[in-house]
């Protein structure tokens, strides 16, 4: 057995392993799509006619054809594989771009991971969304939003401000918060997630909006909407709370680092900051000192997504940042950072 790509150090590596087809029949039986754990390896396999397959989400890398068959396999291995929690789907090129596969969508959860948060079916809360005109921006921004069963305007609530609000309801962030409501573990709340600058070919305006250095007059335009506009709104429109100590700040990815520089450059604004696998470093301000407290996630399998996290969390101690840096066995994808968002929530309220 040859190693392809695992440099010791590494938690996630590919390894190249023959598979004939007689092995694969036995395993998959009649199956189309199968994923196993053998050992500390995970192995997807695929049967259909394909050019080309490529597995997407936690782990990414190509399939390979097993000769003479209609078999592709992928086989994995995965440092702490037990603890492991990987969102995956397969996809093939075509003619109109990515063709993805509906039934390999899913998540494998190792028999030691964190289990899947509890899931409020049906929704009692309310989700909706709304436009918002920024004349700094000189354009109109959806904003989707939550609010809690119950929810009165004779009240003010807790707020949790969200980046990357166009995946909101599709990553399923309301339905995993209700259920910590509905049992004390958190107050009611107000959930408003602003929506990203679209990516289109050749220029990634999201990625001006939430990264210093790329465009600053847009950044900086984008800043004052998101800390200014959408928080005056919601405060008139809403009731969320005024208090910094029941604001929070949430995001993932490149939306983590535009929320931890926001904790940072706005201070008394945000008295929580939530950053998921952020990829490049915060700002570093003259001041170098926060009110906020800061809760960091980083997936073991994410390369410099985890560099990038232990090194804020490194900068943010030595700041003397209320921080704490939480860890998992997973990749870069949702299923991760909405899992890990009721924790974030009972952190945010001294209640985790």
């Amino acid at each position: 057995m040859e190693i392809d790509w695992c440099p010791s150090e590494k938690n996630l590596c590919r390894v190249n392993r023959q598979w004939s087809p007689a092995e694969l029949k036995t395993k998959m039986g009649d199956l189309n799509w199968q994923i196993w754990q053998e050992a500390d390896q995970l192995v997807f396999a695929f049967r259909g006619h394909s050019s080309q397959l490529y597995l997407s989400g936690a782990i990414q890398t190509s399939l390979i054809p097993v000769e003479g068959s209609d078999y592709w396999v992928a086989t994995i291995r995965i440092r702490n594989i037990e603890c492991a929690v990987i969102r995956h789907w397969l996809y093939r090129h075509g003619h109109l771009g990515q063709d993805y596969i509906p039934e390999t969508l899913g998540v494998w959860r190792g028999r030691l991971a964190p289990p899947a948060p509890t899931i409020a079916e049906p929704l009692r809360g309310t989700v909706r969304e709304t436009e918002l005109f920024s004349d700094r921006l000189n354009t109109t921004r959806r904003i989707t939003y939550y609010l809690p069963p119950a929810y009165t305007e004779s009240q003010r609530y807790p707020v949790v401000y969200m980046t990357d609000g166009d995946q909101f309801s599709d990553f399923g962030f309301a339905q995993v918060v209700e259920p910590l409501i509905d049992q004390d573990l958190i107050p009611p709340l107000v959930l408003v997630a602003v929506h990203a600058a679209p990516f289109l070919l050749h220029h990634d305006r999201r990625a001006e909006e939430y990264v210093l250095g790329i465009n600053e007059a847009v950044y900086q335009k984008h800043e004052r909407f998101f800390t200014e506009t959408v928080r005056v709104w919601a405060e008139a429109t809403l009731n969320a709370s005024r208090d910094a100590n029941r604001r929070a700040l949430m995001g993932y990815s490149r939306g983590a680092v535009f929320a931890g520089n926001m904790g940072i450059r706005k201070p008394g604004i945000y008295g929580h900051v939530m950053m998921f696998s952020p990829g490049d470093e915060l700002q570093r301000e003259q001041s170098g000192m926060t009110s906020a407290r800061f809760y960091l996630l980083a997936g073991t399998l994410e390369d410099h997504f985890y560099q990038a996290t232990e090194h804020i969390h490194r900068a943010l101690k030595s700041a003397e940042t209320d921080v704490v840096f939480k860890t998992r066995v997973a990749g870069h994808a949702s299923t991760m950072w909405v899992e890990e968002f009721p924790r974030a929530l009972m952190w945010m309220f001294n209640m985790d």
